[in-house]
């Protein structure tokens, strides 16, 4: 079940009671683009970056950090920007698990640079991710160890240390992405003067889109190891600094912010947007309505309903806003030395001064 009871239609009911607004809705049984139109830059504007809602917040488990790989491809379709995150020591045995936060920054840049455990965390599209080759002998950009034919790649769950595995996601020779969702060995393709062949990569694979979400990904059976395709647009994380070859491993949790819906039936709820903020919703509806207006007089109602339209956001918004914020400054080492002094953070923004 969502967050709304209230269907677009009950909202287009609700334009439809102002006389002004009769002219530009669509009467019954005709097209509904305008309608559509309006309700989605409503939507956009709702949940814009500008405005971080609780109701549209998600956070999962997206995999386990790796040996020296920086980047994490997935196949999440409604990430609309990262707000936080954190790593959960998976193999802990303390009670409760050490959690360590990750700092959400934006544009990270590749790096080779490594400590104990990440500390920042961004979101890219996977097509802008690194990836391994499968078979390559060489080591790619960021330090990258290609996987290699009869490679047993070791799980990390249950492990002190992480294995020192290869970079778990690949780009074949078609250019699509994949990344291992079964661990195990890899398989033996045999060599070609010298070139290790690859396995049999589908030219065309599918995989979840925004507009089909519930698409099942192609997969690729590589010895005991299974390879899923990935949408290059969709979404990935990148942390930074790298993980160490041997480190602790940790599961990621990024913290994200929800795209916004579209929509393309009057029959569609309001989700993710509770009942209780539909009336900021129906006061954007009633706004935009104004602007096809094609009277001039009656047009000009635009600016003024604009205006109301923003004034019951902000006064929803700070509904949500009566909690003191927990982002604040903090020390990247104590005085006896240690904690987190090689990563640029918040309280050492142009890194640790040496």
């Amino acid at each position: 079940m969502g967050n709304s009871t209230i269907r677009l239609q009950d909202a287009l009911d609700y334009c439809q009671t102002l006389a002004d607004l009769q002219a530009v809705i669509p009467a019954a049984g005709y097209s509904a683009k305008k309608v559509f139109f309006c309700a989605n830059a409503v939507m956009k504007k709702f949940l814009s970056s500008a405005l971080k809602w609780n109701f549209n917040r998600k956070v999962l488990p997206i995999g386990i950090t790796n040996s020296w790989q920086q980047d994490y491809p997935t196949n999440l379709v409604d990430v609309a920007y990262i707000q936080d995150g954190y790593l959960l020591e998976i193999n802990n045995t303390s009670k409760p698990r050490p959690i360590w936060p990750l700092e959400a920054v934006q544009n990270m840049p590749e790096t080779t640079h490594q400590y104990g455990r990440p500390g920042q965390i961004c979101t890219l599209l996977n097509k802008d991710l690194q990836y391994s080759t499968w078979g390559a002998t060489g080591i790619g950009t960021g330090g990258i160890q290609n996987p290699q034919p009869n490679q047993t790649i070791v799980n990390p769950v249950g492990a002190s240390i992480a294995p020192a595995n290869p970079v778990l996601s690949v780009r074949d020779p078609n250019g699509n992405l994949w990344i291992m969702t079964k661990i195990g060995t890899t398989g033996n393709y045999g060599q070609t003067l010298g070139i290790n062949n690859q396995p049999p990569w589908p030219a065309t694979p599918i995989f979840p889109s925004f507009q089909s979400p519930t698409t099942v990904p192609t997969t690729l059976t590589d010895g005991t190891c299974v390879w899923t395709a990935v949408n290059p647009f969709n979404w990935g994380f990148r942390l930074g600094p790298l993980p160490p070859q041997t480190g602790v491993p940790y599961q990621i949790y990024p913290i994200y912010q929800m795209r916004p819906p579209t929509f393309t039936t009057l029959g569609q709820f309001l989700d993710p947007i509770p009942d209780d903020f539909a009336p900021a919703f129906m006061d954007g509806m009633v706004a935009h309505f104004y602007a096809q207006v094609t009277d001039p007089k009656i047009r000009a109602k635009h600016s003024d309903s604009i205006t109301l339209w923003e004034k019951s956001l902000r006064e929803s918004k700070s509904s949500q806003d009566r909690t003191r914020d927990s982002a604040m400054m903090y020390p990247a080492q104590s005085i006896m030395q240690g904690g987190d002094t090689y990563w640029p953070n918040s309280a050492q923004p142009i890194g640790p001064a040496f």
